[in-house]
């Protein structure tokens, strides 16, 4: 089992990619895709997630899945994949909430990308509302 979970502390944004890209799928030929934009996470050590958001054509794509490389210097690097329409839930993540982690994580041959937030909070409330794990009234 390889794993690694890792503070996001920055992030960058590439739109207006349209790249063409062939992406392969295990057991099938390489699937071609048009990138729409990039997000490109980097964790507190070097390490990196990169979302790449495509456009969907007519007909059904097959599942991308997610996978991970080492980059040159032996850190981890992690890609996403995921339909356009996908995009703004992302941003919404990466400007409002804090702190943000990524995961990095295979096991029995099952590859798993992720960013998720590190601490709970109730439902409907917000970061400006929620301070210090107690809920502030006015």
């Amino acid at each position: 089992m390889t794993k690694f979970n890792f503070k996001i502390t920055d992030y960058s944004i590439h739109l207006g990619e349209r790249v063409a890209v062939n992406v392969p799928v295990e057991g099938k030929d390489d699937v071609p895709i048009v990138l729409a934009a990039v997000i490109t996470c980097r964790g507190e050590g070097g390490q990196m997630i990169k979302v790449n958001f495509y456009r969907e054509k007519e007909g059904r794509l097959p599942s991308l899945t997610s996978s991970f490389e080492p980059m040159e210097d032996g850190k981890p690097s992690g890609t996403i994949w995921e339909p356009e329409k996908n995009y703004s839930n992302f941003i919404d993540l990466l400007r409002n909430e804090s702190p943000i982690w990524g995961l990095i994580e295979e096991e029995k041959g099952v590859m798993e990308v992720r960013l998720y937030t590190g601490r709970w909070e109730p439902v409907g409330v917000g970061d400006e509302d929620y301070g210090a794990g107690v809920k502030q009234t006015t």
